[in-house]
């Protein structure tokens, strides 16, 4: 059985010299972990990015699609846990809803970029969010 490649979001926000996060508690293990989903009809990664940003975290924004994030994370299915392709999109926030579609169903925590690895401690996230401080490094770079 072929697994599709998700896309997602590290909703994010710039703070003077402080960068902080935006982490969702997972639907099933309760782990934190960034907005992912699969793209629904003909959407481009980026748009997909930012639906899921919306319905899972409730904040809209600009994708930053010169800095994708590739990984592998774990997703629990019928037959066990399986390994998933993720390419997670740096998402500079703009807006906050107090209503979202996944309010109910989730919890949002926003975190300083370096104490997030206290929140999020499984591998997956740990290693986004080790891929997205080198982005973050180049997306002040180029400002």
């Amino acid at each position: 059985m072929a697994v599709k490649e998700r896309i997602g979001a590290v909703p994010f926000l710039i703070k003077g010299d402080q960068v902080i996060v935006l982490l969702v508690t997972s639907m099933s293990r309760a782990r934190w972990i960034f907005p992912k989903g699969l793209p629904e009809g003909d959407e481009t990664p980026e748009e997909t990015a930012r639906r899921e940003a919306m319905e899972e975290a409730g904040v809209e924004g600009r994708t930053l699609g010169a800095y994708p994030i590739d990984a592998v994370v774990q997703k629990s299915d019928d037959h066990g846990k399986v390994e998933v392709p993720v390419t997670f999109y740096p998402l500079e926030v703009e807006t906050i809803a107090e209503k979202w579609p996944e309010k109910g169903k989730r919890l949002r925590h926003w975190v300083v970029l370096e104490d997030a690895q206290d929140i999020a401690r499984d591998a997956d996230t740990q290693k986004v969010l080790v891929s997205f401080r080198e982005a973050v490094r180049m997306i002040r770079n180029a400002r």
